[in-house]
């Protein structure tokens, strides 16, 4: 009888195990894996937008954080600036943080499907504040660029939800994980008023890529299965998000030549909730990070060295052209 329940026991772990492996593995579709394509036209327009963004919050306005004086509010300023070029709804979103005022921006799309519109809302988000001593090229600007850049070519799309671009700040250090955080506070505020969540897109340090073998690095035991070259770009998310992950990256390797790779695991495993999907997760809303898994490749992450020239734009923009087919489907899909 003993060895019978330690049998079940055992049994029950495995499968357990193997049930979570399976999650963390398995991904519908199979990464591109031929190398880099030639920019076309359009990726080559993103390109140069990515550009202008990424100069304007790395090099002109540089480190932004609460700790030098006025840089958020030119970089909120800024992004305002650019939101109202795809929305004639933009607002900022203000709140106190250590007895300063700081904002995140907001856009809503003007357009909407009237004959197939769907209840709930799609946010897609990014953090526009840089660690402290750093200028953030690739943390976050980068991501914010790509908001900017997604928000403004999508802006003659008919939506069938209602969509929330949002530049959110102070996810950085010492406001991360706390009540702090623009993104704690926005998807709070959107908890306390009942808005439906479908989905939640955190757009976060994606502008390092290096085809070099053991370029990558990953928390144990990931190393086990994951590919050694940094080139990919990251799909991330936790169980109750599995629907987003899954229909993001199979709409991405559909339709874009450009590696990627996608996870669905528990905060237990280091950088899994490190970015603006965290706050949602806290509301039980499904959230995932896009992202290039930071310093898990990068040696300029948080540091004096994180530069507008250490950005690989040709492969930011062919990311960016293949997350709009992303946002699309899971505006039909949710």
């Amino acid at each position: 009888m003993r060895l019978k329940i330690v049998g079940v026991s055992l049994f029950g772990v495995f499968a357990l195990v193997s049930i979570y492996f399976i999650k963390v593995v398995v991904m519908p579709g199979a990464s591109y894996n031929n190398g880099l394509v030639a920019l076309t036209e359009s990726d080559e327009a993103i390109k140069s937008a990515l550009q202008q963004h990424v100069k304007q919050l790395a090099v002109t306005i540089g480190e932004r954080n609460q700790f030098i004086k006025g840089s958020l509010e030119k970089s909120a300023k800024y992004i305002k600036s650019e939101f109202s070029k795809c929305s004639s709804k933009v607002t900022f979103e203000t709140y106190l943080s250590k007895n300063s005022e700081v904002k995140n921006v907001v856009a809503m799309s003007d357009k909407r499907n009237k004959e197939n519109t769907k209840q709930g809302v799609i946010v897609i988000g990014a953090h526009y504040d840089s660690a402290v001593d750093s200028p953030g090229a690739n943390d976050n600007a980068t991501g914010v660029a790509a908001l900017l850049v997604l928000c403004n070519r999508l802006k003659d799309y008919s939506f069938k939800h209602n969509i929330h671009w949002v530049a959110f700040t102070n996810e950085e250090p010492p406001f991360f994980k706390s009540n702090s955080m623009g993104s704690y506070v926005y998807a709070k505020s959107l908890h306390k008023n009942k808005v439906n969540v479908v989905g939640m897109f955190s757009l976060e340090t994606m502008g390092t890529y290096s085809s070099e073998p053991n370029s990558q690095e990953y928390p144990s035991p990931l190393e086990k299965i994951y590919p050694d070259k940094a080139n990919f770009i990251a799909f991330v998310g936790n169980i109750a998000s599995e629907t987003v992950l899954k229909t993001s990256i199979d709409e991405f390797r559909n339709t874009t030549k450009f590696p990627s790779e996608g996870i669905i695991a528990p905060a237990t495993i280091p950088g899994v909730d490190w970015s603006d999907h965290w706050s949602f997760w806290q509301f039980d809303y499904p959230a995932i990070m896009v992202t290039d898994t930071a310093l898990y490749r990068s040696p300029h992450y948080h540091t004096p060295t994180d530069t507008y020239d250490k950005v690989n734009f040709n492969e930011l923009a062919q990311v960016v052209n293949g997350l709009q087919k992303v946002i699309i489907k899971l505006d039909q899909k949710l």
